[in-house]
């Protein structure tokens, strides 16, 4: 069973724990019920491009709805856990498009149409330029050619003749391939930048009990001294972080007493002195 919000809800369904339905609402009737938010069976279809019905029941009413299936979106929802977990990844949204956000700019591949069309490389140049650049460039990418005119000429350009530049301005890596775009924010937020520092400090004390010798469940004290304000407020926004991937019961930015393990890190290009001591018996919550 999945909850229907409305038109437009993507249902999703574990088969066997093994496929995933996804299906898009495209149209949804609710006669007698008396909330929008219903329980709704879904099915799962492998046949792309092929509408087809989906009936439930509420209490004191009933919801039928006309699904579409879409494979593409499938597989994208299933594996999105996984790129969370193993690309270190925020929040991954699925867009249908991403047209809006690109700039598309066309330029002739002047090795290539020199010899062919000599002086009428000019006036390809500005056809281009003056071309619906996104139409011209899908075109490109499936394979087929483009026709602009120039100097009053219709010239067909072959994909290799044009130069596709596309761009997602500057808070935007992309890369493409076999019909999907991935776009990654390059803005880094406070937040981001904290928790950043904060696992570089993490791995920096992991390898520090590695040099001490500790045992895995060893509990530790655990003391961070800098003068950077970007590395200090890192450690108190993400405290408990480092304390539970530590196992550190107490963090200070005092020293410890003599006989702790110490090492000095470079931590966004400032010292970061780390120290710590096996507290003896410690445990949780000791």
């Amino acid at each position: 069973m999945s909850k229907v919000i409305g038109k437009g809800t993507v249902l999703q369904e574990s088969i066997a724990t093994v496929f995933t339905a996804i299906a898009q609402i495209i149209s949804l009737d609710l006669p007698e019920a008396e909330t929008e938010t219903v329980e709704a069976d879904t099915l799962d279809n492998a046949n792309a491009g092929i509408p087809y019905e989906a009936t439930g029941r509420t209490e004191g009413g009933s919801v039928s709805g006309e699904l579409y299936f879409d494979p593409t979106l499938a597989g994208h929802q299933q594996f999105t856990d996984h790129l969370l977990d193993e690309l270190n990844i925020k929040k991954v949204t699925i867009l249908e498009s991403a047209d809006d956000r690109c700039t598309v700019e066309l330029r002739p591949n002047k090795k290539l149409l020199g010899a062919k069309y000599g002086k009428l490389v000019p006036a390809i140049t500005k056809a281009l330029a003056d071309a619906d650049a996104k139409t011209l460039a899908a075109k490109l990418s499936a394979g087929e050619p483009a026709s602009v005119s120039a100097d009053g000429q219709e010239i067909m350009l072959e994909p290799a003749e044009v130069v596709v530049t596309k761009s997602y301005g500057d808070d935007w890596a992309a890369a493409e391939g076999r019909g999907t775009i991935v776009l990654l924010d390059k803005r880094i937020t406070t937040e981001l930048k904290h928790e950043g520092i904060a696992r570089d400090i993490v791995r920096n004390v992991q390898n520090l009990r590695k040099t001490a010798e500790l045992n895995i469940e060893d509990r530790i004290e655990l003391s961070l001294q800098t003068e950077s304000p970007q590395v200090r407020a890192a450690i108190d926004a993400f405290k408990d972080y480092i304390a539970n991937e530590t196992l550190a019961l107490r963090i200070t930015a005092d020293p410890l007493a003599d006989g702790a393990a110490s090492v000095d890190a470079q931590i966004e290009g400032d010292i970061l002195n780390i120290a710590l001591r096996r507290i003896p018996g410690g445990g949780e919550g000791a």
